[in-house]
C-alpha cells in the first residue's frame, strides 16, 4: 500500500509511506512553486511553471473549432491500430439536443481500452473507435 502525505507547512515535500518504510523526497525548487498542493501563488500566476500546470477556457475569446482532427482508430476487434489525420469533428450546428462539445486539453488510454480493443470487453462494441478518456 502506498499512500502519499502532504505536508501544508512545506508544500514542495512530499512523505511517501509503504507498510514498513517511510520516504521523504524534497523538490529542488522554490518555496514559491505550484506543485502538488502549494498555495503561495495566487490563482492565475502566469509564471512558467503556473502556466504548465494550468489549462483555461477563458484563454481565448473565440474558438476555431477544426473539421479533422488526429485520432487513433481502430476497425474491429484485434485490428491494426490506424492513426488518422483526418478523423471528423463534430460542428456545433451538427449537435443534437442534449449534446455538447467539450475542449479536451489532455486524453489518455487505459486498460479498458486495451480490453475493448482486443474484443474481450463484455459489451458490444461501436466501430470504428476512438478509444481513449478525457
Amino acid at each position: 500500500m502506498l499512500r502519499l502525505v502532504s505536508r501544508f507547512s512545506q508544500p514542495a515535500r512530499r512523505v511517501s509511506q509503504t507498510a514498513g518504510k517511510s520516504l521523504t523526497a524534497s523538490s529542488a525548487h522554490n518555496v514559491q512553486c505550484r506543485c502538488g498542493n502549494c498555495v503561495q501563488h495566487p490563482m492565475g500566476c502566469t509564471c512558467p511553471r503556473c502556466q504548465s500546470r494550468s489549462f483555461s477556457v477563458k484563454s481565448q475569446s473565440k474558438y476555431d473549432i477544426p473539421k479533422t482532427q488526429t485520432a487513433v482508430v481502430f476497425e474491429k476487434n484485434n485490428a491494426p491500430l490506424q492513426v488518422r489525420k483526418d478523423w471528423p469533428v463534430t460542428q456545433p450546428k451538427d449537435l443534437k439536443p442534449g449534446e455538447v462539445l467539450v475542449r479536451l486539453a489532455y486524453s489518455g488510454v487505459c486498460h479498458t481500452d486495451l480490453h475493448v480493443w482486443l474484443g474481450d470487453w463484455p459489451l458490444d462494441n461501436k466501430l470504428p473507435l476512438v478509444g481513449g478518456h478525457e
